[in-house]
């Protein structure tokens, strides 16, 4: 089951042991999932930061994974 709680940038951060601006980084690259953007605020889904970790934290893998979910629904 997902796990769709909705966590800051400082929770993901931790789970991580990467400062949030490495985070940033990533995302400015295109090397992390994106965030959902709720106002100024982002958040990240619980089950988006397990579903990267489990593909290696590849963001190559993690896309490709989830176009096939996608696909599958």
């Amino acid at each position: 089951m997902y796990d769709e709680r909705l966590i800051p940038i400082g929770e993901v951060s931790m789970l991580l042991h990467v400062s949030p601006r490495a985070i940033h980084k990533w995302l400015s690259s295109g090397k992390f999932p994106r965030p959902l953007r709720l106002g100024r605020v982002l958040r990240w889904r619980m089950s988006d930061i397990k579903r990267f970790l489990d593909c290696g934290a590849d963001i190559d893998v993690f896309e490709r994974e989830a176009e096939a979910a996608a696909a599958r629904r």
